[in-house]
């Protein structure tokens, strides 16, 4: 009966003649692997902060399993959590195997509102993975993202400042593409995390710190997941674009103004020492 009521509620919602090969994926899924399924591990962010090249890295690890694609945004599907239609999780899976650790890699959950709160209710003892990269350089990353796709066409200084004028005003609102500072205020999304989990379940790294040692980044995260670790071959890279120009100095120091509170407060949650932010 179980079985049944599972596969009733992932596919009841699903048109056949529109999507009959998802359609027929869910059954197979829960006639297959019924019961509950729950994630163990989760890099929630940032966005532009190293976690393409940290996905790859897991991917070679045998203890741990990852989904078939990067950003499956299972916990920032607002759709599905409100209309109860989620897709069963193991579908994103090709391995079938409790013996290791299933993860995933979606940057922006950490952004989102609602993203950290349904993790909790998913897996109250789900670790969480934090990759936090200095604010600025963060934000002209993401413009620069967003222009190659040209889903930007303004100046970054314009972008900037509009968004600033917002923030200061009150206006700003979650959005995923025109969040350049938006995203860099992380004081508000370090306390959505530790309210939601322990500080034990909680690790937060430094993008530049791991930019420079991949590997002792990386043995970090082993034994924080409690996976043995494995040997290091060769640094892996991922989402590289070329910039078309440099941030100019005027944008710079908006941002380091603005930033400034936010630096000196992530330094103090952290007890990190972020001075190289600063500059």
């Amino acid at each position: 009966m179980n079985i049944i009521n599972s596969l009733k509620k992932s596919v009841k919602n699903y048109n056949i003649r529109k999507d009959p090969f998802k359609y027929f994926r869910l059954i197979k899924e829960n006639i297959l692997y019924p019961g509950s399924f729950m994630f163990d591990f989760v890099v929630i962010g940032v966005q532009k902060a190293g976690t393409s090249a940290l996905d790859k890295y897991l991917r070679d690890h045998t203890k741990l399993a990852m989904p078939i694609w990067k950003e499956i945004s299972y916990f920032n599907n607002d759709k599905g959590f409100i209309n109860n239609n989620l897709p069963n999780p193991r579908a994103f899976y090709r391995i079938k195997n409790r013996m290791k650790m299933y993860g995933e890699i979606t940057p922006c959950y950490i952004y989102s509102p609602y993203a950290v709160e349904r993790m909790k209710k998913h897996n109250p003892q789900m670790k969480i993975i934090v990759m936090l990269r200095n604010p600025i350089d963060r934000a002209f990353s993401q413009y620069n993202m967003e222009t190659w796709r040209n889903w930007e066409k303004r100046s970054f200084l314009e972008c900037i400042m509009k968004e600033i004028e917002e923030i200061k005003a009150g206006t700003k609102k979650y959005h995923m593409v025109r969040s350049y500072v938006h995203r860099g205020m992380y004081v508000e999304q370090i306390e959505r995390v530790l309210k939601s989990f322990p500080n034990e379940q909680v690790l937060f790294l430094k993008y530049e710190d791991f930019r420079k040692d991949q590997k002792s980044s990386l043995q970090h995260i082993y034994h924080f997941l409690g996976v043995n670790e494995i040997p290091f071959n060769q640094e892996k890279t991922a989402n590289k674009i070329s910039y078309s120009s440099k941030m100019g100095e005027p944008e710079k120091d908006i941002l380091r103004n603005f930033f400034l509170p936010t630096i000196l407060e992530v330094e103090k949650r952290l007890s990190w020492d972020c001075s190289d932010w600063k500059e």
